[in-house]
């Protein structure tokens, strides 16, 4: 089996908090676990600082060949509808990075990110027959609203993932 990870989790501002530990011990113990099954971790260039981390954190554990990097135009962050056009096209530019490998699963350990910075993630844009996995976190914005989706762009882009995933 065949399995692409995004990693996304661990290179935007979420790898200071818990979604990004998340994703790297999770992701960490996958690699361990794998057996005979492939896995190939996606990265985002526009974050480069964190790529030759990851490749170290993944050292011994996965063949180097097995960290891809993806490239899509920006500005994409979903704070400001000017980029709607340009996030739309790279969502269907990741999952074709996705769907490059034939992978049998992809796996996106945080799907929310992308409201700011250079994040995009997408469930089934381009793709709908390979099987995709997410890990949802931190719900409580839907139902605090009031609180944290005052701000229209937050709240419109929070709207239209659930949407295509609830």
């Amino acid at each position: 089996m065949l399995i692409v990870i995004d990693m996304q989790g661990a290179q935007t501002e979420s790898r200071f908090r818990g979604i990004g530990r998340y994703t790297m011990a999770l992701v960490k113990e996958m690699a361990r676990q794998r057996g005979e099954h492939e896995i190939i971790l996606a990265l985002n260039a526009a974050y480069p600082e964190t790529i030759e981390p990851i490749r170290a954190a993944f050292g011994g554990l996965l063949p180097f060949d097995a960290i891809r990097v993806f490239e899509v135009a920006g500005p994409v962050g979903g704070h400001d509808s000017a980029n709607d056009a340009r996030r739309n096209a790279a969502e269907v530019m990741l999952e074709a990075f996705y769907a490059s490998f034939d992978p049998d699963v992809i796996f996106i350990p945080a799907l929310f990110e992308g409201i700011v910075g250079a994040a995009v993630t997408s469930v089934h844009a381009f793709q709908t027959t390979i099987p995709t996995v997410v890990t949802l976190h931190d719900l409580i914005p839907l139902i605090h609203r009031d609180i944290y989706l005052q701000d229209t762009a937050v709240s419109s882009y929070g709207q239209d993932w659930c949407m295509s995933i609830c």
